[in-house]
């Protein structure tokens, strides 16, 4: 009994031994199932992450091309950019130049109109003289040699507003080439922004410019007012007067009296004290009496009035004395105007 117990006993070990090895090998070849599942998954993922990390080369090889390519029109905008501000530095320069082209021209048709004004006005004074010229008689030659003096002025005024006129020419045909050239280069930076600030620059110096014109104008109005002096003092011959030759001419001159007006103003007496200051033989010669009132009426250009004045002096004058004058006298007298 004991050994029957015994040997059942042992079966049922070896059994229960077999069945758990019977499972130990069950669960052993799930493992490996298992194992050679996540294996394969493994392999798999290897793989995978073996194209991600090619792509991923790939991917930064093209991110370095893409890299070097943005460099590269970084470069060209940037140049484009240096061409963009020398085109407009350019065409500053050229509209700069342009202006100053044009107030030249402005000024120049300003002084050649003045010039024309003044030819005018000249032409006029010396019809005006050629008119008393034909009204007078042989003892006014001095005013037919200051008549053809004011002629020989108009010619150079008129020889002036010639070379005015073609230089005006010149200076218009240099601002159509420039305006051809502003204009194909006003084409090359259309549309750009900077173009606010250009005129900003372009208006200061502008007002710059003005302002050099405002004082350029102001010394040509200073000019004219001169040569108009100077036609004034060069138009009051004094040896108009009758009795004034150039001796004596000279010394009212040296004495700032220049013009008709101021001689007008003087009287008889200031008059024979200046003669008797610079020779005292002079008021034997001369009588001063007349000559401001002669000088009043040529002031005015009252011509006709001054030559019938003359006429009346010239048939109250008195008889020449018999006495024979000193050479010195002899010289004063031959330099008086003679009204015959």
């Amino acid at each position: 009994m004991l050994l029957n117990v015994g040997w059942s006993e042992m079966i049922l070990l070896i059994a229960g031994l077999f069945i758990g090895l019977l499972i130990a090998a069950l669960r052993a070849r799930h493992w490996r199932e298992q194992i050679n599942v996540h294996e394969e998954k493994n392999q798999s993922l290897e793989m995978s992450n073996k194209k991600k990390a090619t792509q991923l080369k790939d991917l930064k090889t093209s991110v370095q091309k893409h890299k070097a390519n943005i460099e590269d029109l970084s470069d060209k905008i940037s140049q484009s950019i240096e061409n963009k501000h020398s085109l407009t530095h350019q065409v500053n320069e050229r509209d700069q130049a342009l202006d100053q082209l044009k107030e030249e021209a402005k000024n120049l048709v300003g002084q050649l109109k003045k010039m024309n004004t003044r030819a005018t006005k000249a032409e006029t004074k010396n019809q005006e003289l050629e008119n008393s010229l034909k009204l007078m008689e042989k003892g006014f030659k001095n005013l037919q040699t200051h008549s053809q003096e004011q002629e020989s002025m108009i010619i150079q005024m008129q020889n002036q507003a010639s070379q005015m006129i073609e230089r005006i020419q010149r200076v218009t045909a240099q601002v159509e080439e420039r305006d051809q050239t502003i204009n194909q280069l006003q084409e090359a930076v259309n549309n750009r922004d900077i173009q606010i600030q250009d005129w900003r620059t372009r208006s200061e110096e502008a007002q710059t410019r003005i302002i050099k014109l405002e004082t350029f104008s102001k010394e040509q109005e200073q000019n004219i007012a001169t040569s108009k002096a100077q036609m004034q003092a060069m138009q009051d011959d004094l040896k108009i007067i009758t009795g004034i030759g150039p001796k004596v001419s000279a010394i009212l001159r040296s004495t700032g009296i220049n013009t008709f007006a101021k001689l007008a103003d003087l009287k008889e007496n200031k008059i024979k004290e200046i003669l008797e200051t610079e020779n005292p033989r002079l008021l034997q010669l001369v009588d001063p009496k007349p000559w401001p009132e002669q000088a009043r009426l040529a002031s005015k250009g009252e011509w006709s009035a001054l030559k019938a004045l003359q006429e009346s002096l010239k048939e109250r004058r008195l008889p020449p004395t018999v006495d024979t004058p000193d050479p010195e006298t002899i010289q004063i007298t031959a330099d008086s105007p003679s009204v015959s």
